[in-house]
């Protein structure tokens, strides 16, 4: 049996877009939902993985062995002036005023402020290159290697990561240096995309890396 409501082309069409709108209004709504809850979880599963103090472990290495460090920020203007707002993660981001310039949610962690010489990228998007001056300072520095860690990593980390496979360097991502809304969100990002553009290693692996290249030869 066929039961036909509307059979031309044009009709097709519109249910078709019909429910295509109303699937992306759903996960947009999820999406908004998700970021809005997501300080305090993305805090709560941070403290979890010890992430912040590994964090910090590997930043020190990295200060100590004489490699470039660049922060990555997500900042807006007040009133998320010129931020697309194409998802409901970039909605989220308008609604929360969280990233705003100038307050606490734009601020760097503590302990993790740039020092004098080290470079800020500001972004927009959850990829740190785009739209942003990284990959010319990446090639300025004649960098071939990217150890990357922090907040977001079925998101930004991801993203990141997907791009700089993209433009041919070599990753590391520090997996108990970061973060996002569960465990859950946190391996799926590692064991799917990332296992396929990064390679993965600890806090202390790294740290132990670059411990070695900072040892002074014997003579």
């Amino acid at each position: 049996q066929l039961l036909t409501v509307d059979s031309s082309p044009r009709g097709t069409a519109r249910r078709s877009a019909g429910l295509r709108r109303k699937r992306n209004e759903r996960r947009h709504q999820f999406a908004g939902r998700a970021m809005k809850r997501g300080g305090e979880a993305a805090a709560a599963h941070a403290k979890s993985r010890n992430a912040l103090p590994n964090a910090k472990s590997v930043l020190a290495a990295a200060r100590a062995a004489g490699l470039p460090v660049i922060h990555v920020q997500y900042v807006v203007e007040r009133g998320a002036t010129g931020l697309k707002l194409n998802t409901g993660l970039f909605q989220a981001v308008k609604d929360v005023k969280g990233l705003v310039r100038g307050t606490w949610g734009a601020a760097p962690v503590k302990g993790f402020e740039p020092r004098r010489g080290e470079l800020v990228v500001e972004k927009m998007r959850m990829n740190a290159f785009h739209g942003t001056n990284l990959a010319v300072l990446l090639d300025g520095l004649g960098a071939d290697t990217i150890v990357a860690m922090g907040g977001w990593t079925n998101l930004s980390v991801e993203h990141t990561c997907r791009h700089a496979a993209d433009a041919g360097f070599r990753q590391v991502v520090v997996t108990d240096a970061t973060w996002t809304l569960s465990e859950e969100w946190q391996q799926a990002a590692m064991d799917y995309a990332l296992s396929m553009v990064a390679e993965q290693a600890t806090a202390a692996e790294v740290v132990a890396a670059l411990r070695r290249r900072t040892r002074p030869k014997r003579s």
